[in-house]
């Protein structure tokens, strides 16, 4: 259910000239409507045109707020609010998590590792190492807006703007981040030592981080199918430069001690100078 309330004296819904609009949504999933998931979304925007230079140009701006919530006690994940006409940076404006994931015996990820002991050979293949994983949960608030300055150069049929987009994703609600908690208890079970929570972590700075872009945009009316074609060109003025690295894998530590026992009884030397330069050199290499 998606009860909207709007105001709009926009004169033209492809070339807009003058006037505003307003817009309020309110959308409804779940709860007695039946499904998985329950949320209520609620969405604000506004927008203004105005002709300026004897109204041969003009300028608009736009604002868009949004935020989405679950409710009912029902596990509810934070959803990526992509709006807007141009999404050039919207990936790029979400926060960032590391997620837990676990590669075991068999897969391309296995670590296996081995040494000469005298005329033969010893291997040991780890069962499984936990590692942590980027990903880009979404955010359940959205706020963004662009400004714009349109110039026609054939009326009706050909037009250029300067343009700048700026906004942020973000995650108010940071308790939406849960694991499954099967999995949780599974992840404990499996790795005792690495006390796994039920949550995710965001990486620092990326939570409510602005993003922005400013260029030219070309549009061109098509007479036959009634539509604008567009070619833009955008300098992103606010990216995220900064190099975001996981944690290290993970193995359990009595694993490497069991190993370490049971080299020493065949060479003392392969532990340290064999299989410990190996081990660190995949411990000590994140996924970035």
């Amino acid at each position: 259910m998606t009860p909207t309330i709007t105001y709009n004296s926009i004169d033209n819904p492809v070339n807009p000239t003058t006037g505003k609009s307003f817009l309020y949504t309110m959308a409804f999933t779940g709860g007695p409507l039946g499904g998985n998931v329950n949320t209520i979304t609620n969405l604000v925007e506004f927008k203004k045109f105005r002709p300026v230079n004897k109204h041969r140009n003009v300028f608009g701006y736009r604002a868009r707020v949004a935020y989405i919530n679950g409710f009912g006690g029902k596990r509810f994940l934070p959803i990526a609010l992509l709006y807007g006409r141009r999404r050039r940076h919207s990936r790029l404006r979400h926060p960032l998590d590391f997620a837990r994931d676990v590669h075991s015996d068999g897969d391309q990820n296995s670590h296996h590792i081995s040494g000469p002991v005298g005329r033969g050979a010893v291997a040991y293949d780890f069962d499984s190492r936990l590692i942590y994983t980027a990903t880009l949960p979404g955010g359940d608030f959205q706020a963004f807006g662009n400004v714009e300055y349109r110039i026609p150069i054939v009326k009706n049929y050909f037009q250029t703007a300067f343009f700048f987009d700026g906004g942020t994703d973000g995650i108010a609600k940071k308790n939406g981040l849960k694991l499954d908690p099967t999995g949780v208890i599974q992840l404990n079970t499996d790795f005792p030592e690495a006390h796994v929570t039920g949550n995710l972590p965001i990486a620092p700075n990326t939570n409510f981080r602005l993003r922005g872009s400013a260029g030219i945009e070309f549009v061109i009316q098509l007479p036959i199918v009634q539509a604008p074609f567009r070619i833009y060109y955008a300098y992103t003025s606010m990216r995220l430069s900064e190099e975001l690295v996981a944690q290290n894998p993970f193995f359990n530590q009595t694993d490497i001690n069991n190993l370490k026992l049971t080299l020493q009884s065949v060479d003392p030397t392969l532990f340290p100078f064999v299989v410990k330069p190996q081990l660190d050199s995949v411990v000590n290499n994140p996924a970035g």
